[in-house]
């Protein structure tokens, strides 16, 4: 199933051989799911990508995908979503290949949108022998424990105290949060990896490794069925605040797409009109 725009309706752990079918579902601007055709006799352009690509609590019209959608019906091209909240390149290339090998889509480009955070939530995943992305949770709770500390003062940040609150008192544990959110410093965690040193130690160059590892299979899977590929990247507040123009996200993905012979669309200098502080 391929989601216009709102949430994908296969869980990871049931991308598996499927039987071909007629159609996929899509929802029309008013999020109403629809039938699409495998095949149109139209260009066919696919997005994918995390929530940012999904367009999360916007109006489908005002979404870059809609957008883009709205700019190129006159020429007859047709856009479709299949971004999803908390989607990485792990996942893309698991859910196109899913597309392309399993429901039979048929398209003509896919645009792959990688968000800053995905270089963190790679190191939580794998591709298991069946070629199955699986969740790596120890993996995972050890990071979430580590993105909760960043940037906050020793004296006041203590993670099982936080913990209590939570499970016990709503007032407090809101409380809580607001003065640790006061008394935070520097770039959320997840964002760091650009910008600390310690950070892309930490987790940056697994992340950042597993994903070109696994942006590489995605690039042969379109190589292999004719599918026109394209990068984009785009930063995050933090590294619009941090004036991180040169970003040691585009220079990968600059690197790679040069590499691999596809697009890249890179959308820092959109956010960099002004001053990093502005």
């Amino acid at each position: 199933m391929l989601i216009r725009n709102g949430t994908a309706f296969i869980p990871i752990q049931d991308h598996r051989d499927k039987p071909a079918r007629e159609d996929v579902f899509a929802q029309d601007r008013d999020r109403v799911v629809r039938q699409v055709p495998l095949r149109s006799d139209r260009h066919r352009i696919v997005f994918i990508g995390d929530s940012f690509t999904e367009g999360i609590g916007i109006p489908y019209e005002k979404t870059f995908v809609g957008l883009v959608e709205e700019a190129l019906a006159p020429r007859g091209i047709e856009v479709l979503n299949a971004g999803a909240a908390s989607y990485t390149p792990i996942i893309d290339y698991r859910r196109a290949r899913q597309l392309v090998e399993d429901v039979g889509l048929r398209f003509d480009e896919l645009v792959v949108f990688i968000d800053i955070g995905d270089i963190q939530d790679e190191t939580t995943y794998a591709l298991d022998a069946q070629g199955n992305v699986t969740f790596k949770q120890n993996r995972w709770l050890r990071e979430d424990r580590a993105n909760w500390y960043q940037g906050k003062p020793a004296w006041l940040a203590w993670f099982p105290v936080y913990q209590f609150l939570r499970k016990n008192t709503l007032v407090l544990s809101t409380a809580y949060e607001y003065v640790l959110l006061r008394s935070s410093r520097g770039p959320r965690r997840a964002a760091a990896w650009t910008l600390e040193e310690q950070a892309f130690q930490e987790y940056g160059l697994e992340g950042l490794t597993k994903a070109g590892k696994h942006m590489d299979l995605l690039a042969d899977l379109a190589a292999a069925h004719g599918i026109r590929l394209t990068v984009a990247v785009y930063p995050w507040p933090d590294q619009i605040l941090a004036g991180d123009r040169d970003s040691r996200q585009v220079r990968f993905w600059s690197a790679w797409a040069e590499t691999k012979g596809v697009g890249l669309i890179d959308c820092f200098p959109s956010f960099f009109q002004g001053s990093g502080e502005e």
